[in-house]
């Protein structure tokens, strides 16, 4: 998950050390990524040298010859499941075997659809008037990235892998509950 840190610092410093202006970020790029980004590339190269490309392939059997469209379906069947158990922790296993999606028309695949479209216009809207919650949007998606099986195929679906991204979901938490705590006195018990 710490391969994620160098493009988390580079959101930092877009959205609210150079109050996203690229010039800024340009500006800081030697002195607060370029060291993350170089030890990040160490960090490739050693994995390289010592266990080869071998964490860049399948790791698991899947039942199905998942084709790239299939695998993609199949993460936003996913990515919904790891939004639900942040919202509604129940449930919990120890182990997970998530059914593999076999068409766009699944219930659950076009409301991860709807969900996940909702979120990334939500961050969007949210640039101008509140960044918190665009950073917490984005460190959630971002800190998913290495775990979402994009780009690699590895295990479907563990519940492990939402520790760090939960952490962008405690802050939107925590900037709502602060915000509601603003506009409605009754409530300042929630700052």
């Amino acid at each position: 998950m710490a391969v994620t840190l160098p493009l988390i610092l580079l959101c930092i410093d877009y959205l609210i050390l150079s109050q996203q202006k690229i010039k800024g970020v340009v500006k800081n790029f030697f002195r607060l990524h370029l060291g993350f980004i170089i030890i990040l590339l160490i960090y490739f190269l050693m994995r390289c040298f010592s266990i080869g490309w071998e964490f860049m392939k399948l790791q698991i059997a899947l039942p199905i010859n998942s084709g790239y469209y299939w695998r993609i379906l199949t993460v936003i069947r996913t990515l919904i499941n790891y939004i639900r158990l942040l919202v509604f922790p129940y449930g919990l296993k120890f182990l997970y075997v998530p059914a593999l999606a076999k068409s766009l028309l699944e219930p659950d695949i076009i409301l991860g659809i709807i969900v996940l479209s909702g979120l990334i216009i939500l961050a969007i809207k949210s640039l101008k008037k509140s960044v918190i919650i665009t950073f917490s949007i984005l460190w959630f998606f971002i800190t998913i990235l290495p775990v979402s099986n994009i780009f690699t195929k590895g295990h479907l679906f563990a519940e492990r892998c939402l520790y760090m991204p939960s952490v962008g979901f405690c802050v939107a938490i925590g900037f709502l509950f602060y915000q509601l705590s603003k506009y409605k006195p009754k409530m300042s018990f929630l700052n």
